[in-house]
């Protein structure tokens, strides 16, 4: 199997080059500024974007498979078990193994009531964030901006389908 991506058309523009460019940047920076020190203090409690990751999905998805949420995150089952170890040790999560019969044992993870709080401050801290970062931007604006997002996450989940097919040599 190949992960190696697909050279650019040999069509493309110095104009669509720049704006590919431009796009990488904002992205790159966007990352940097979500990795800023004050940013995760005070947006996300001291948490890191792993265990916010997973209190997300779990809040969403209830209780889950250590495999399914490995999955819903995109992740490894050992950054999952990490991030699960440290929301475990701060109470926010809680672990049980169940065993099912024929089909051997599942170790489930859901949030504990504290997590739960965590989440709705977590939740509303960055919603008053992204509401500040979107303050100057006009609601038709705010739209095509939450459009244009979905779409490039579609084109982003393309190419990883695409990267994980074999390849014939």
């Amino acid at each position: 199997m190949s992960t190696a991506l697909p050279p650019v058309a040999d069509s493309a523009t110095a104009s669509q080059v720049s704006n590919n460019e431009r796009i990488t940047s904002s992205w790159r920076n966007l990352r940097r500024g979500a990795a800023v020190r004050a940013y995760k203090d005070i947006l996300f409690q001291g948490l890191d974007h792993a265990q916010i990751d997973a209190l997300d999905a779990l809040s969403e998805g209830g209780e889950m498979r250590m495999s399914e949420l490995a999955v819903a995150l995109r992740v490894e089952r050992s950054t999952v078990t990490r991030a699960v170890d440290r929301l475990e040790a701060l109470r926010l999560a809680k672990r049980r193994t169940v065993h099912h019969h024929g089909m051997g044992r599942a170790v489930l993870v859901s949030l504990t009531e504290v997590g739960r709080e965590m989440h709705r401050v977590v939740a509303a801290a960055r919603q008053q964030l992204m509401d500040r970062i979107l303050r100057d931007l006009t609601p038709s604006e705010v739209q095509q901006l939450a459009d244009l997002f979905e779409r490039l996450i579609d084109g982003y989940e393309r190419v990883i389908a695409d990267a994980q097919q074999p390849t014939t040599d």
